[in-house]
Order: C-alpha cells, then sequence, then structure tokens
C-alpha cells in the first residue's frame, strides 16, 4: 500500500511564512505462503520546506533600514527511513556448475546472492562479495584461487598433482552464515601433461643411458695407426664426435716427423649398440662412418668413402679411456734398420696393439686358429661378462711361444685416469681352452 500526507503550520518568532510537512512512501505488509512468514517492510521519505518571507534587522545599521530576503523553498530537513526488511536472503550461487580450464590458466567464477523481494513478490539476485566467503579444496596441488572485488579467479597450476578436485565456498557471515555451495574443477589436459612428463622421464633416462655408453674418450692403439675419439654432447639419440688419427709408416719415419695426422667432426645417430654418422659433408659427401658398441670397444668402419689423406683412416677398435701414445724416442735402433725385433711382430707396451702383416693367424700344419676377437669372446663367456659390462677384455699381442692368446681384464676409470686390474687368462689358439693365469706369474 502506498500513502502521501501533508501538513502545514505557521511560524511566529519574527518571521513571516510557514513550514509544510511532506511524507511520502510505500509500506507492504501481510503473509507470504510461499516464503512462510508474516512481513512488514517498507520505506518512508519526509520533507519540511518553509516558504514566505523574512525580515531581518541588524544592529549597527541605520535602525531604518531593512532588508528583504526571500526564501524560495528553502530546505531545513530531510529524512528518509526504511521500515522493516522487504528482502529476505535465499542462499548463494555461482554463474557456473563446473569450472573447466587448461593447466597454467585461470578462469572467473562470480558469486550472486539469491533473495525474495516482499515489496514485488519476486525472486532475484544481486552480487555478493567474496571477502565474505572462506575457499577451501579438497585435494590440494591443483589450483589455487584469488578473490577480486566482484570475482574468485581459479588458476590451475603448471603442474597439476591430480585431474578433478572441488572447490567449496562457505559463507563466514551475515544472515546467509554457514551456507556452502561446491564447484567441481576439472583439468581437461590433465592425461596430455602426464604423457608428456613420462616422454620426457624416458628420454631423460635414455639420455642417462647413452651417455654413460658412448660419451667419453677412447683410444686405437696401433703402433703406426694411432687414434683418439671423443665422444661428447650426448642427447637424446644423437652424440658428437672427433677422431684424431695418426699414420707413420715406421719407426725411422715417426723419428724423422713423418707422422701424417688426419681429423673428422661430426654427428652420429643412435639406434640400440650402433650409431651412423649423419651426411653432414664432414669428411666428404658420402663420408658415413658407422659404429658399433661392445661393452668397452667401439669398432668403426665406412673410411672407404671418407677424405682421409694420406693415412690408413678412422676404421678399427676403439677402446674405452685414454691410452697414452708410443713413444718412438724408446725405440730400439734395430727396428729403424730393419734388424732384431722387426715391425712383423707384435709386442705389448702401454696397450698397444702392433699390427704386422706377416701376423700368424694359422698355424705350420695349416689348422684353423681362433682369432684374436674369438680368443677374447671365449674369455667374456669364461666370465660371463654381459653385453654391457665395464671391463675392457683385450688380446695382449697375438699368439705366444706356446701357441695361446694371452689376455688381460681391466676397467678403465676416465676420472682417475688409469686402469683397475681384475684378471689374466690364456686361450689355447686352437683348442679354445680358457686357463685363469696367476696373477704373480704376470
Amino acid at each position: 500500500m502506498g500513502f502521501k500526507i501533508k501538513a502545514y503550520h505557521i511560524v511566529g518568532l519574527g518571521a513571516g511564512g510557514s513550514l509544510k510537512a511532506d511524507l511520502d512512501g510505500k509500506i507492504a505488509a501481510g503473509y507470504s505462503t510461499r516464503e512462510k512468514t508474516k512481513f512488514l517492510c517498507g520505506n518512508i521519505k519526509s520533507k519540511l520546506v518553509t516558504g514566505g518571507n523574512v525580515l531581518f534587522s541588524i544592529e549597527g545599521i541605520r535602525k531604518d533600514t531593512e532588508f528583504k530576503k526571500e526564501f524560495l523553498k528553502t530546505v531545513v530537513y530531510k529524512s528518509n527511513k526504511d521500515v522493516g526488511k522487504c528482502e529476505k536472503s535465499k542462499g548463494i550461487k555461482a554463474n557456473t556448475l563446473q569450472v573447466q580450464l587448461k593447466a597454467n590458466t585461470n578462469k572467473s567464477v562470480k558469486v550472486k546472492e539469491e533473495y525474495f523481494d516482499f515489496s514485488n513478490f519476486t525472486t532475484d539476485f544481486k552480487t555478493f562479495n567474496p571477502k565474505n566467503l572462506e575457499i577451501k579444496f579438497d585435494q590440494t596441488g591443483i589450483a589455487q584461487v584469488k578473490r577480486n572485488k566482484n570475482s574468485i579467479v581459479v588458476t590451475a597450476k603448471k603442474e597439476p598433482e591430480a585431474k578433478n578436485t572441488v572447490m567449496v565456498l562457505e559463507v563466514k557471515k551475515g544472515d546467509l552464515k554457514g551456507k556452502i555451495i561446491s564447484i567441481p574443477i576439472v583439468i581437461t589436459d590433465y592425461e596430455e601433461i602426464q604423457k608428456q612428463k613420462e616422454k620426457e622421464k624416458a628420454e631423460k633416462e635414455a639420455d642417462a643411458e647413452n651417455k654413460a655408453k658412448w660419451e667419453g674418450e677412447w683410444t686405437r692403439p696401433q703402433k703406426f695407426e694411432w687414434s683418439v675419439m671423443t665422444i661428447s654432447n650426448v642427447k637424446g639419440n644423437t652424440f658428437k664426435f672427433n677422431i684424431n688419427a695418426t699414420f707413420v709408416q715406421s719407426v725411422e719415419q715417426a723419428l724423422n716427423g713423418g707422422v701424417k695426422v688426419t681429423e673428422i667432426d661430426g654427428t652420429a645417430k643412435i639406434n640400440g649398440n650402433v650409431a651412423l654418422q649423419v651426411k653432414d659433408g664432414e669428411g666428404g659427401p658420402n663420408c658415413q662412418l658407422k659404429f658399433v658398441r661392445n661393452g668397452n670397444n667401439i669398432s668403426i668402419d665406412g673410411t672407404v668413402n671418407c677424405q682421409t689423406g694420406p693415412s690408413a683412416g678412422y676404421d678399427g677398435d676403439y677402446k674405452k679411456g685414454h691410452i697414452s701414445p708410443p713413444d718412438f724416442s724408446d725405440e730400439n735402433i734395430g727396428i729403424e734398420d730393419g734388424s732384431g725385433e722387426g715391425e712383423g711382430d707384435i709386442t705389448q707396451e702401454d696397450g698397444i696393439q702392433e699390427e704386422a702383416p706377416n701376423q700368424a693367424q694359422e698355424d705350420t700344419s695349416g689348422e684353423n686358429v681362433l682369432t684374436p676377437e674369438q680368443a677374447e669372446q671365449l674369455v667374456r663367456e669364461y666370465l660371463k661378462l654381459p653385453t654391457d659390462s665395464n671391463l675392457t677384455v683385450a688380446d695382449q699381442g697375438g699368439i705366444n711361444e706356446e701357441g695361446d692368446y694371452i689376455i688381460k681384464v681391466y676397467e678403465y676409470s676416465q676420472e682417475e685416469n688409469q686402469e683397475k686390474f681384475y684378471g689374466m687368462y690364456s686361450v689355447g689358439s686352437q683348442t679354445g681352452e680358457v686357463i685363469d693365469i696367476n696373477n704373480d706369474a704376470y
């Protein structure tokens, strides 16, 4: 119901005029069957104004002088008062039933208060201050929130710990204190992130494994074809390599500065225990070295298509670690002039394998004998060494006078730059019998 009241009153005290009171308003009262409650609410507005002439006599100025001033609608008092409360709070609601977002992104959630207005019997919504909410998650490590003036900003973590969580909003004060709403949160790219993490983990493990297998310094200990290979930057299924190879025909030539040197840098792609040089122009357009790893040995072939100059190239067997190159200045002069111990013999000096064209691989009777590689393999089988063993199994100079190969087993420490001796074995070149030689005898 509405109302409007007007009242007039003549005021004296030396002022000529009147005061008028205006009252206006709207009152609602009754019983709501929908809300099951009685109500009385509304608003009253009141205003007092004056209209007329007011005469003033100011002391100190000519007594016969009068100043006349007219105040038209001069407001001397105002009032606006609510009676009761026409709005009844019913609860809070969010503008979404579920928040879906990708990792490291955010979305805004707006919360509004639902209320019933008795003055017009309607349900409506108004903004609810997020500062009046306590916000919790049923699982941490997935998302975090920030309150703005009119909204809640939900941000998914860069690496969420799970796909789903629930954001719980609870009103902490006011008529709705204790009211709770729950909003599910879903990280839409969670599975994709997990697959990427597993992929990165596998790549990291593969990198570590390949690094342990391939990276480091390798030596081809052939006296007149000495070569050092350095493998570095093992990443994924590739590595960088540098090979510095020397070639000399005799001690005399070496002492007279006749050592030929050739070098190659390149990139190789790994596939298990085999790596193939990427054709990048190094060593010539058709140069493609092949690296085959077997424990602590790498065999290289492919020099036939590489530009190496007047040298023996890069082919051969490389052993793990650094082995000091030969010192030709300590050689017996008999080697230089062809007398005494000739180049056709095989000697053992600091891991050097001296290959010669007349090295015996068959005995005088014509029966087949084992090759050095076959003898080394028999020792590996005798010791039951796995294919990825860090131990080096190396022939020490071919067949001796007794018709046996002498095989040394050791591990090279790159950090300490030294060998750790494990054992010495003899292998019958014709019988294949493996015997563990006493270290003292060695």
